[in-house]
């Protein structure tokens, strides 16, 4: 992301522009602790207003995106997390959503899956975010569909529009 396309706010100007990011994290595979690193070096120097993460750990004994945000950010995890196979996915991995501002609310999707879909956790979050003015509420959402875009990513994405229209 170039500098030109994240607009700063001096102090004491009204907010003109919303930074957002969005990260797959791949749990904590490979060198993570100089990923972990290199992932909060990064994000302190974006300060993003709202992230989403893709394969996030968020289990009983550690949170990633609090890890590497720290207390600052409002965080909804979904509720629907892989349960680890034993080996290269972690339990806990699923999606997450940060925010500067505070939800004013949220839902869960679960994605329509058929039988030829191996996939057992697909959801995306949907939330309504507190934005100051003049930005004011919007709307942001963590899209998880199936990697196989020709398995039923068309019909995935149709259910989240209807559940922003509705």
């Amino acid at each position: 992301m170039s500098e030109r396309e994240v607009a700063s706010v001096s102090p004491g100007r009204a907010m003109r522009s919303v930074r957002v990011v969005t990260q797959n994290l791949w749990g904590r595979r490979g060198a993570w602790p100089e990923r972990r690193a290199v992932l909060i070096a990064g994000l302190r120097k974006l300060q993003p207003d709202l992230i989403a993460f893709q394969e996030a750990i968020k289990n009983d004994e550690y949170d990633q995106v609090r890890d590497l945000l720290g207390p600052d950010y409002h965080v909804l995890h979904s509720s629907k997390r892989e349960a680890g196979d034993g080996g290269d996915v972690e339990a806990g991995q699923g999606i997450s959503i940060a925010s500067r501002w505070p939800f004013r609310a949220a839902q869960e999707l679960e994605l329509p899956l058929t039988p030829r879909m191996a996939e057992s956790v697909r959801v995306s979050l949907l939330v309504e975010v507190h934005a100051p003015d003049p930005i004011g509420p919007l709307f942001f959402v963590n899209h998880n569909p199936s990697w196989q875009l020709r398995f039923e990513f068309e019909l995935q994405a149709v259910a989240v529009a209807r559940a922003l229209e509705d």
